[in-house]
């Protein structure tokens, strides 16, 4: 019963909220937010003189309503993506889909999800988006925020987005598949490596060259060969989305990019591709998947430290305007970083998990802050 009123709540509101865990004065800091009800990522690839756009969604266990049949817990949802053009109803496409799990804990868990895609056949125009969910076992329809779908062809349309992937394939029934990071296009900001692939449907281009730049600083600067020509497509395969080989499809080449996602902070990456005299430049969002809750209000996590070190250096750290305390705050623990070849800081990252772990344990009717209790400190 707790977890079906918290499924009501959570999508009342449609999307998760980043907490304020001690009131006071918000961070104003943009970032990505990888807490939504719903990750969807848009893919577009050109077919003769119409596109195929994959609709990939990534959808959080503790967002779906699991019930227990027999040993295990199952649940599922219903997504439905309605397409406009010029603002009038052109179609609609739905997929449904399921999960069983056999452990508990599992249906309350973040970092576990349920995937799919949805394929939308489309010329070029533009488009709007009305993405509406339905969580099986509440049999109630939400409708998330509609988002805008642009196809336009360009003297570059050969060169498609870069696809963050996983560094390692995805095995299933005896084959390899790259398999999407599916977080809405962002890069993370991890201790873990991930990759970039790049598509380019230009078979004749057998070289490409990639910079990736943060803050106007170069990271990476590499030429890559071609990895592979296949029929490209995106499907689920297993509890995953994959590209697959489709001997139907164009054949696009493909070109890897690996060993750079430790180097990037939050924030905004800059790629740029070059091939066969052409450029193009693509935006990229870096976020922090499992980024502690207690780090989402800078002054309150500047607070934190004074329980260790007490005194006029922390206090410092909420000098001048509040839209500097976060960084502030990375550029406080960076003396503390254990490994310098790596953007992500363990020791930070350790400090406000246990910071969360002491608000959910500790906190109390008449104190929600349980940072502050003997137990917490």
């Amino acid at each position: 019963m707790r977890k079906y009123i918290l499924v009501i709540l959570l999508f009342l509101a449609s999307t998760i909220s980043s907490q304020n865990i001690h009131k006071g004065r918000e961070s104003k800091k943009a970032e990505f937010n990888f807490r939504k009800a719903v990750l969807l990522e848009k893919n577009i690839v050109k077919y003769d003189s119409f596109y195929f756009c994959y609709i990939s969604y990534k959808i959080p266990f503790n967002n779906i309503l699991f019930l227990k049949t027999g040993d295990n817990f199952t649940g599922g949802i219903s997504l439905k993506l309605e397409v406009l053009k010029n603002e009038i109803y052109l179609k609609s496409e739905t997929v449904s889909d399921k999960i069983s799990v056999k452990e508990y804990n599992l249906t309350n868990s973040e970092n576990d999800f349920l995937e799919g895609v949805i394929t939308l056949k489309l010329s070029e125009g533009d488009y709007k988006i009305k993405p509406a969910l339905r969580i099986e076992n509440l049999n109630k329809d939400v409708f998330l925020e509609p988002f805008p779908l642009v196809i336009k062809a360009d003297s570059l349309d050969f060169i498609y987005s870069p696809i963050p992937v996983y560094s390692e394939k995805y095995k299933y029934e005896n084959s390899d598949y790259f398999r999407l990071l599916n977080s809405e296009g962002a890069l993370l900001y991890s201790i873990e490596n991930y990759n970039l692939l790049f598509p380019i449907s230009d078979s004749s281009i057998s070289q490409i060259k990639v910079i990736v730049k943060q803050n106007k600083v170069e990271i990476i600067n590499k030429n890559l060969d071609v990895l592979d020509n296949m029929g490209f497509n995106l499907a689920q395969i297993g509890s995953a989305v994959c590209i697959t080989d489709d001997k139907e499809s164009n054949k696009l080449n493909l070109f890897l990019l690996t060993d750079f996602s430790t180097k990037l902070n939050e924030g905004n990456a800059e790629i740029i591709v070059s091939a066969n005299g052409k450029e193009k430049i693509f935006n990229v969002a870096v976020g922090w998947l499992n980024k502690p809750r207690t780090l989402y209000n800078s002054e309150f996590a500047i607070k934190l430290l004074e329980n260790i070190k007490p005194g006029k250096e922390i206090s410092s750290l909420t000098d001048g305007d509040e839209e500097d305390y976060y960084k502030n705050l990375v550029e406080y623990w960076k003396q503390f970083d254990q490994d310098k070849e790596t953007a992500f800081n363990e020791v930070m990252n350790e400090f406000y998990t246990r910071a969360d772990f002491a608000v959910k344990e500790y906190s109390v009717p008449n104190n929600h802050d349980g940072t502050s209790t003997d137990r917490g400190k």
